[in-house]
């Protein structure tokens, strides 16, 4: 199966040309999608981003409040280095699992939207 990327910065058509893609029947994986996947409630990921952030990067329900994280990873590279290192490997085997599937519904090409590839 033939694995493309689409990536670009913000407000520059990535999901314009995601959503034709999908009309012409071509399976999209979307990076920020997969990110959220891995840190649901009760996931290994959250498990192991509240081990290194503390508890109160969580809303009173259990989710992972976004912008309590990334008030304390953005002030601290060091911090925001640790939060990849838990998540870019879930996110990439992930996306790699979900290709793998698709290749075995016996699909020819997918695309993997995502603002970083490298």
């Amino acid at each position: 199966m033939k694995r493309f990327g689409l990536s670009g910065g913000i407000a520059c058509g990535k999901s314009s040309v995601a959503r034709l893609l999908e009309n012409k029947g071509i399976p999209i994986i979307d990076a920020d999608q997969v990110s959220r996947d891995i840190v649901a409630p009760n996931s290994q990921g959250l498990q192991e981003i509240v081990a290194a952030f503390g508890e109160d990067i969580l809303t009173p329900q259990g989710v992972l409040n976004r912008n309590a994280l990334g008030a304390i990873v953005m002030s601290d590279e060091s911090k925001r280095k640790l939060l990849n290192r838990i998540t870019h490997p879930k996110i990439y085997a992930q996306i790699l699992e979900r290709l793998m599937q698709l290749q075995h519904d016996g699909h020819q090409a997918a695309f993997v939207e995502a603002a970083l590839m490298v």
